[in-house]
């Protein structure tokens, strides 16, 4: 447990040297980093994993407006500071990719580099997330997510049924039940789940000891903390104003699976963008490094890919922030 802008929260922590902080997004927890962590520390890293605020046995605040994107990312800059490290490499995936994307534009200053899973960084779609034009009229998750309460109870309605549902469809699987059924279309008014029926009973890189500690978290957090950091999207640009058109200054770089959901989302969401967003970050960073693909992942390349995530991990960290 460790102490950070007023709250504690749970990491794993471990090693010496450069800092490397590891954020996770929805719904996971800092475990979805467990392949990343000790190959990291023995190439001669520290590195914490920490489940964000909201989540697992970090601290819960019960406000929808303690989710904000500028208190999560102060979350990770006091971990540092806790830490003693004045600078440090980020590196998120989904939510967290987010959470690192913004901790890279306000504190660029301690912020060696940021690498980012799955959700590519362009402030437009961002900020309109919650509210996309194409589903004006139909079914869009982050809009049911925006309603304290009610998306939570659907998921606690059965904790096991709603999770293992969304850790299956957004990863690489052979079924052909894609992500995009659950989260998008339809009536404007069903719900998130609806006719699914029973989820499948297992999980592409997942055994059932990781499986049955994941829900373990879960069933200790709740869903209204990690629900909430989607409640803040339309703050963003309240809370942020100066960004609207800011560009990441750091070194960069942004990964993706092959079958990544949001990435295949994004191509479509915005009809007004001149381009697809994964085609657009070159105009948002000052160092964009790369842009790599991983084959055969969704989602959850770290744990579908892990050596692949490794590998790819090491590489920018060798770039950035080489070890000692």
């Amino acid at each position: 447990m460790i102490p950070t802008n007023g709250l504690r929260l749970h990491a794993a922590h471990e090693g010496e040297g450069e800092l490397v902080v590891l954020i996770h997004g929805f719904p996971q927890s800092w475990y979805v980093w467990r392949n990343q962590v000790r190959p990291l520390v023995e190439a001669g890293y520290r590195v914490v994993a920490p489940d964000q605020r909201g989540y697992g046995l970090s601290d819960r605040p019960p406000g929808v407006e303690d989710y904000d994107i500028r208190k999560v990312s102060a979350d990770i800059v006091g971990l540092a500071d806790h830490l003693g490290a004045e600078k440090f490499t980020v590196v998120g995936q989904d939510w967290g990719c987010i959470t690192a994307w913004h901790v890279a534009l306000l504190y660029p200053h301690r912020v060696r580099g940021v690498l980012g899973f799955s959700v590519p960084y362009v402030p437009k779609m961002l900020r309109n997330w919650a509210e996309p034009a194409m589903h004006a009229d139909s079914f869009w998750y982050a809009r049911y997510f925006l309603q304290p309460g009610v998306a939570e109870a659907e998921f606690d309605a059965d904790l096991t049924n709603s999770l293992m549902w969304m850790w299956y469809a957004a990863s690489s699987n052979d079924s052909g039940k894609d992500m995009a059924e659950i989260i998008s279309g339809g009536p404007k008014d069903r719900t998130l789940f609806d006719g699914l029926g029973p989820a499948p009973t297992s999980i592409p890189g997942h055994s059932q000891a990781d499986i049955d500690y994941c829900l373990s978290l879960y069933r200790e957090s709740g869903m209204r903390g990690p629900l909430n950091y989607y409640r803040n999207m339309p703050r963003i640009r309240e809370l942020t104003p100066w960004l609207e058109e800011a560009r990441i200054l750091v070194p960069a770089m942004f990964a993706y699976g092959s079958d990544e959901p949001v990435t295949r989302r994004t191509a479509e969401f915005d009809t007004t963008l001149s381009k697809a967003p994964l085609d657009q970050q070159e105009e948002y960073f000052a160092q964009l490094l790369d842009k790599v693909c991983i084959p055969d992942a969704g989602h959850w390349p770290m744990v579908e890919q892990p050596d692949a995530v490794t590998k790819l991990v090491l590489g920018f960290l060798g770039e950035v922030a080489p070890a000692t």
